[in-house]
């Protein structure tokens, strides 16, 4: 008979493991939103959307990091093992943040221009 502490520290192993790959998940739908809106972009926002179907596209890839980073954040007392893990994960969100934040930026400045002046946007190399 295995003893009742090994069935609870392998329960609280799979709830971490759950969590962690729930987290995995989420960053994963965020780097597909991202993705699809970089596609976009490159095709100079064509065919056509509103600007606030344009500005949901980040809004969604940014909020699938958020759930990301607070289920990384309800994983109490990690074992060195997936600590390593979240860490690096932590790290790739953080990139990833810093490229969300680059689009909103361009698309802020997107929404402030005229029609015509939003197309020489994408003429330029900033």
């Amino acid at each position: 008979f295995k003893s009742m502490s090994f069935y609870c520290n392998t329960y609280v192993f799979t709830y971490k493991s759950d969590k962690f790959n729930s987290a995995v998940t989420d960053y994963n739908n965020s780097i597909k939103g991202f993705n699809e809106f970089i596609d976009y972009r490159n095709k100079m926002f064509l065919p056509a959307r509103s600007d606030s179907a344009l500005k949901a596209m980040l809004v969604i890839a940014e909020d699938k990091l958020n759930d990301a980073r607070s289920k990384l954040k309800g994983i109490v007392s990690p074992s060195t093992q997936m600590l390593t893990m979240i860490e690096s994960l932590g790290k790739s969100m953080d990139d990833l943040t810093a490229r969300l934040n680059e689009q909103k930026e361009f698309v802020k400045e997107y929404f402030k221009k005229s029609k015509a002046q939003r197309k020489q946007m994408f003429m330029s190399k900033n």
